[in-house]
């Protein structure tokens, strides 16, 4: 075809000629029967990655004017051209790119009409997603338009086999902070968000029993590069080759809809994105896949559940909330009781059975409880209470799960840590974070009641496995101790901790003591001492904590405390003793505090 030479011309008069000519042709070439359409949409597909103006001028006149043509049905063949055409929307000229921009919208409206029958959404779809990634706004904007069209028109059949490129080109998307890139921000966002509304419950049909021998050789295929499990596009912004090779496949390609392994390994690239956003979206279709698809959601925990913990790590809180809302929701899942873990765990099998009967949940909230255990020894940051991060995440869970079972489990761990010094150094760090949650959070609060009235065996079970993992700190211990109103023994604990070396920590440890029994989580303590003759050991506690502190703020404020006792109550008769609760007294008698006691002095060495 000549004219492209022509139209391409330097000769501004050459190329007014060529323009008349190529109006002419074209209006005889389209009103006869006997048009090769085929070869002249090859001559347009080769020429139409030529970067030259006012070629790329003579081809989007051209596709436009046959688009026009009511016999012809361009929609059929616009996979061959849609990829050149989105490429000429980048063109740094207006009226070229203006031109281009009113031709892709009237072929989407010309689709979104239904106009046409023969819409290859699959083979197209992959295109627009390539140009989703597009540095040019305008080109990313335009694929985003028509990806938005595509998912309501196409529905399932046309995204769900693409659906984890949809995911790698739309999430980067939310990541835009510039003024300029706001519209292609919340479009983004959207889109993505109606895409997610996609997948159904059908979609997580149990694999049968021959497809379930299967599964381990499936898992292996999560470690290969993402192109060899589904169609993964990618674009640099340079020119592509002529024939842009697409995957061609059924667009239902099993009886799932869309690859999971493809989307997990999507999810895992976008978790480690820079942007809040981005691993925040990504995060939201995590909990959605785990909703929708909790069966398959399982099969790829190994990848995922490691994803989800060092997440826990991020700095921003948004992110910590989610991701214990997504770790939650797997570990009290009903289907986690069909598929167990196959997390090493190095953990005795007797004790992880031990870890197994302390709680409701499934085994992944057991390993979910080592791995917390794991990741504060790695991050002992996460113990700072001034940072607050640990703190956040072990009040949230609690809000999630039950804190009697995060407690019950993270003190049996705790319980089963080795002896060296190290350990010893991080199971007092971690024993003082979780008293000081227990005594001030309020998602605590029933587990507080709980310790506090101790009105059965269960609650004397709590108290007593709480009280062997909080011997590693004296204050945890003691506070537990004031808490459940075990007075006799706090007064036997405090003079243990006499014997100890004093140090900087320890008299810390006592002052923030102090500070708890000013609390509000105190006050019924406060007003057992307006009846001292009935407290005596809780008066001895008080007065004992008062001896170890040197005068300080702290001093001055519990030696103010004592002295509102009314004097009258400290003289009366200490044997008189206040009328109890029989199923108190019955549950008391199944501590051994002996035995308790003599926990303490090994764990801090005073034996």
């Amino acid at each position: 075809m000549p004219f492209f030479q022509l139209a391409a011309d330097p000769d501004g008069h050459v190329r007014n000629g060529s323009g008349l000519l190529n109006v002419l042709v074209r209006d005889v070439l389209t009103a006869s029967p006997n048009m090769n359409l085929v070869d002249l949409i090859n001559q347009l597909r080769t020429r139409i990655y030529n970067r030259g103006q006012y070629t790329r001028m003579f081809i989007v006149s051209w596709i436009d004017e046959l688009d026009n043509v009511p016999d012809i049905d361009m929609i059929v063949f616009l996979p061959q051209l849609l990829d050149g055409l989105f490429q000429i929307l980048g063109d740094n000229h207006q009226d070229v790119k203006q031109a281009c921009k009113k031709c892709l919208r009237k072929l989407l409206r010309n689709i979104s009409e239904g106009k046409s029958k023969n819409v290859d959404y699959h083979v197209m779809v992959n295109i627009i997603l390539l140009h989703c990634q597009s540095s040019d706004s305008g080109i990313q904007s335009m694929a985003i338009n028509w990806l938005e069209e595509f998912v309501k028109l196409g529905g399932r059949d046309a995204i769900l086999p693409v659906i984890a490129s949809t995911i790698s080109s739309l999430l980067p998307c939310l990541a835009y902070e510039e003024s300029n890139k706001n519209e292609v921000r919340d479009r983004a966002d959207k889109v993505q968000a109606s895409i997610m509304k996609l997948l159904t419950d059908d979609d997580d049909n149990p694999l049968s029993a021959d497809e379930q021998s299967s599964v381990a050789a499936a898992a292996d295929e999560d470690n290969k590069p993402d192109n060899e499990n589904e169609e993964q596009v990618s674009y640099d912004g340079g020119p592509v080759p002529n024939e842009v090779e697409l995957d061609k496949s059924p667009a239902i390609k099993d009886d799932y809809h869309f690859n999971m392994t493809a989307v997990v390994s999507a999810l895992t690239h976008q978790m480690a994105h820079e942007s809040v956003a981005t691993r925040i979206a990504a995060l939201h279709w995590i909990a959605h896949l785990q909703k929708r698809v909790p069966q398959r959601v399982l099969r790829h925990l190994e990848n995922l559940f490691p994803l989800l913990m060092s997440a826990l790590s991020d700095p921003d809180e948004g992110v910590i909330y989610l991701t214990i809302e997504v770790l939650s929701d797997i570990s009290s899942s009903s289907f986690g009781r069909q598929v167990p873990p196959k997390f090493d765990m190095d953990i005795p099998e007797q004790v992880l059975a031990d870890l197994q009967n302390s709680h409701e949940h499934n085994a992944y909230f057991t390993c979910f409880m080592i791995k917390i255990i794991q990741l504060f020894k790695n991050d002992v940051t996460l113990l700072d209470k001034k940072d607050g991060k640990g703190m956040i995440i072990i009040r949230q869970i609690c809000i999630y799960l039950g804190a009697e079972n995060i407690y019950k489990c993270l003190a049996l761990i705790i319980l089963k840590l080795e002896t060296h010094n190290k350990e010893k150094q991080f199971a007092a760090d971690i024993t003082e974070m979780l008293a000081y949650i227990l005594l001030t959070s309020s998602e605590l609060h029933k587990v507080r009641t709980v310790l506090r009235e101790l009105r059965d065996d269960y609650a004397a079970d709590l108290f007593v496995i709480l009280y062997k993992a909080f011997c590693h700190n004296s204050f945890a211990v003691i506070a537990l101790c004031l808490l459940s109103q075990m007075y006799s023994h706090s007064a036997y604990l405090i003079r243990a901790v006499s014997e100890m070396n004093v140090t900087v920590d320890l008299l810390l440890q006592l002052d923030r003591l102090v500070q708890l029994v000013e609390s509000p989580i105190f006050a019924f303590l406060r007003m057992q001492l307006l009846e001292a003759r009935h407290y005596p050991y809780l008066v001895e506690s008080l007065y004992g904590i008062l001896m170890l502190l040197p005068q300080s703020v702290a001093f001055q404020t519990l030696q103010t405390r004592l002295q509102c006792i009314p004097p009258q109550s400290l003289f009366m008769d200490g044997t008189r003793k206040k009328p109890g609760n029989e199923d108190r007294e019955k549950a008391l008698k199944s501590i051994n505090f002996s035995e308790l006691l003599n926990i303490f002095r090994t764990i801090q060495k005073l034996d």
